[in-house]
């Protein structure tokens, strides 16, 4: 397993060697059996970990499927914000938000939630989702601006956004 040792996207590359050897690949859901938290020493480390995955990752895709998930994530954004501003320009203007803006922003964090319950237990801070969805997209720019330039840093190791470890 040399070959992923050093890659940026570890995960891929051991996926890309086990579909190119042609070995089988099996993935079993341990919801009440195993649990972890992926980024246990905080928001540095859940940071540095989207930062290292979000750009290298999305260069790997089709361009079919990045403008898929640019779009929705466009609406995700778009919906997170919907209400709040509308509440802010209510106090200011004196128009009620109207039901669209309701639907829209209450669709969009049901949807959030349903995609996200299959990725952790997260209830909770879904009452945050605009906060979180700012957060994603000032990590994902942050994370674009470094694999630019060429570097990431993950556990405080500088890697090489292109080739791997440095």
């Amino acid at each position: 397993m040399s070959g992923v040792k050093n890659q940026l996207l570890e995960d891929r590359a051991l996926g890309l060697l086990f579909q190119k050897n042609n070995l089988a690949v099996n993935t079993f859901i341990g919801a009440n059996d195993v649990s972890f938290q992926m980024y246990p020493t905080g928001l540095k480390s859940l940071t540095q970990g989207f930062t290292k995955n979000m750009a290298a990752g999305s260069v790997g895709i089709s361009k079919t499927r990045f403008l898929l998930l640019f779009t929705w994530f466009s609406g995700l954004v778009a919906a997170a914000w919907e209400l709040p501003f509308a509440f802010i320009a209510w106090s200011q203007t004196g128009t009620t938000p109207s039901m669209y803006q309701y639907i829209l922003t209450i669709g969009f964090g049901v949807q959030f939630w349903w995609v996200s319950r299959k990725l952790g237990n997260f209830n909770f801070y879904l009452l945050f989702y605009p906060l979180m969805i700012l957060y994603f997209l000032m990590v994902f720019f942050y994370s674009v601006t470094l694999t630019w330039k060429g570097k990431v840093i993950w556990k405080d190791r500088l890697l090489d956004a292109k080739a791997g470890l440095k």
